[in-house]
């Protein structure tokens, strides 16, 4: 499945998503990702929310950008409710350079912290795992519960006018929970 999204055509993979590809001609190896594994890293306190790009977030689920953004504070609203005595931090994807994130943000209480790093090095260099960590579909959710399998971690599926989209996100979704990670649906 995920040899044909991203079109390969080597016949030697080597991938963190291993059990999860059955594909004839492919030799699959499973990068176990042992030296960068925090699993006997005791848990931190802090909640991480991992950012999507919200344009092509929105056009591959045709959702509208005010929709985004409306779900993406009643999301984040939830969340310090649910966490009133932690710190929540939400770091944006790399392309998101809106400001409706920055205010939506400040308006719950939550920081703002872009990364200069890609989030796997960012969670290494804390050198211990965060409490629970949630994102909009993001592939750094598989990778960071290989990291930090202990952890919490939730995928956050918002639902558009996209059928296809929508049914490739939970296909990937399920792909996802086989690894241990909740998936949350937003409608």
């Amino acid at each position: 499945f995920v040899c044909e999204l991203r079109k390969i055509s080597y016949k030697n993979v080597f991938t963190i998503f291993a059990s999860d590809i059955k594909m004839e001609g492919f030799k699959i190896r499973e990068n176990r990702m042992e030296s960068l594994s925090l699993s006997q890293k005791p848990l931190g306190d802090i909640v991480y929310f991992i950012g999507t790009n919200p344009s092509s977030y929105c056009s591959s689920l045709g959702i509208k950008h005010q929709v985004y953004f409306d779900k993406l504070r009643k999301i984040l609203h939830d969340i310090r409710s649910l966490n009133l005595n932690k710190e929540i931090v939400y770091i944006p994807h790399g392309r998101d350079n809106t400001t409706e994130t920055v205010e939506i943000c400040k308006d719950e209480n939550i920081r703002y912290q872009k990364l200069s790093v890609c989030i796997e090095l960012f969670v290494l260099n804390l050198n211990i795992c965060p409490t629970e960590i949630l994102g909009l579909g993001s592939s750094a959710l598989y990778t960071l519960k290989t990291m930090c399998p202990n952890s919490m971690i939730t995928n956050i599926l918002m639902k558009g006018s996209s059928d296809s989209a929508y049914d490739q996100y939970c296909g990937i979704a399920k792909v996802y929970e086989h690894k241990g990670i909740k998936t949350v649906f937003v409608h």
